[in-house]
């Protein structure tokens, strides 16, 4: 899965493009940045060492919506044991494997 930091960088480069098209698409990437700070702080309030070394950088899931894609996100503890999903779509194949 690709980082949050990666993703980022690929939108930046599209919108470069399309702003020399005229195509804007700033409205999705205003809405990834803002579920990606909704999910911070939802990890946060749930315990999870985002910001203290503890956790490999964010990824980033792409899940079907009805139009368009919408983002998931996940840490994973670099123990490798421990990970976070934070996901706006039920994910009914991860219940179970606590």
């Amino acid at each position: 899965m690709p980082t949050v930091q990666s993703v980022a960088a690929r939108f930046a480069s599209l919108d470069a493009t399309d702003f020399a098209t005229g195509d804007n698409h700033a409205a999705r990437v205003s809405t990834f940045f803002q579920w990606f700070e909704e999910a911070k702080e939802v990890a946060f309030s749930a315990g999870w060492p985002i910001y203290d070394g503890r956790s490999i950088s964010p990824r980033v899931m792409f899940l079907p919506d009805r139009d368009e894609f919408t983002y998931g996100f996940l840490w994973c503890h670099n123990n490798g044991k421990e990970a976070l999903i934070l996901s706006p779509q039920p994910l009914p194949w991860l219940e179970g494997l606590n």
